[in-house]
């Protein structure tokens, strides 16, 4: 199991990214201290490695999304294709309306527009 999940890690992040395996659980329902405070340690002193592909894709932390289908045409025909507006945050790379856009479980769509709004905070 320790290596398929390194090798999920390096698939998904990068060659020799660190797993570190804790043993069972104490009795009380606790990890052991020692390995509670090794892991501390080397959460402390490692070094962060950027992803690229963070860097040169861009993505959506998505805030809220709204419908905007006209709601005469969703009652007359349910499964009609819809128009979606999404407010987020993007992350990595600039976005224009060209790029595709990936919905997990849904598929790739082209955005009709990008608009960028004024930071709330």
């Amino acid at each position: 199991m320790k290596k398929k999940l390194k090798h999920r890690f390096w698939t998904e992040l990068y060659d020799g990214a660190t797993l570190f395996c804790l043993s069972r659980l104490a009795k009380e329902g606790e990890y052991q201290n020692q390995e509670i405070s090794n892991l501390a340690r080397f959460i402390s002193v490692i070094k962060f490695r950027p992803i690229m592909w963070r860097q040169t894709h861009s993505y959506v932390v998505a805030d809220r999304l709204e419908d905007m289908t006209d709601p005469a045409q969703i009652e007359k025909e349910p499964k009609c294709d819809r128009n979606m507006a999404f407010y987020g945050f993007v992350r990595g790379a600039n976005m224009n309306a060209t790029n595709q856009v990936h919905i997990p479980g849904v598929g790739d769509f082209t955005p009709k527009d990008v608009v960028r709004l004024p930071d709330p905070w």
